[in-house]
């Protein structure tokens, strides 16, 4: 072997030496480049992005080598970020959910307003309701749970008694023989 040979067969032992003594430092590099532009936190889908952007800042060794090499340092990187979970579905469905009960509490009001004395308000809030994509099925539960957070009362049936009650003190201090509340 020629001496030549074994001087770059020497080098190349020690810039190994040097790449892998590094490799926690650049890990830490990368994985703090993404925590600093985002203090709360990552989801998994944002990971990639955010990765492949601290890496062209950072510029590590293992980003620019092979395809495993890259794999490894980034699933070394992962390791290293705090990841959150992606809530995002759950918080959508939960507004959706919110902005129907609400309608749905607006609709009750104006339905029970425009049926008493003698209507019932349910033919009014069925097809309305219906149109806001409310299960027909379970109608009396999202009822409920609309007159329990945006009006006030434990269920919709209290509602509708507590409206009786007052239309029945009313029509009463008007002369009319008052009548039984049907909902109690």
């Amino acid at each position: 072997m020629s001496s030549e040979y074994m001087r770059q067969i020497m080098e190349s032992i020690e810039m190994a030496q040097q790449i892998d003594e590094g490799y926690e430092d650049r890990v830490q590099a990368v994985a703090n480049r993404i925590m600093q532009n985002n203090p709360e936190g990552i989801t998994r889908k944002m990971f990639q992005s955010e990765f492949k952007r601290a890496a062209e800042v950072e510029k590590p060794v293992e980003y620019r080598g092979s395809p495993q090499a890259r794999r490894d340092f980034e699933k070394d990187v992962m390791d290293k970020v705090q990841l959150k979970r992606d809530n995002s579905a759950q918080t959508e469905k939960k507004a959706r959910v919110e902005k129907a009960l609400e309608q749905l509490a607006t609709i009750i009001q104006e339905a029970v307003g425009n049926a008493f004395p003698d209507g019932d308000p349910f033919d009014a809030i069925a097809p309305k309701a219906r149109r806001l994509g409310i299960p027909m099925d379970n109608l009396i539960g999202w009822l409920d749970r609309a007159t329990k957070k945006h009006l006030g009362f434990k269920n919709y049936h209290d509602y509708l008694a507590n409206v009786w009650d007052d239309f029945s003190d009313l029509s009463s201090n008007m002369g009319d023989e008052p009548r039984t509340n049907p909902w109690r």
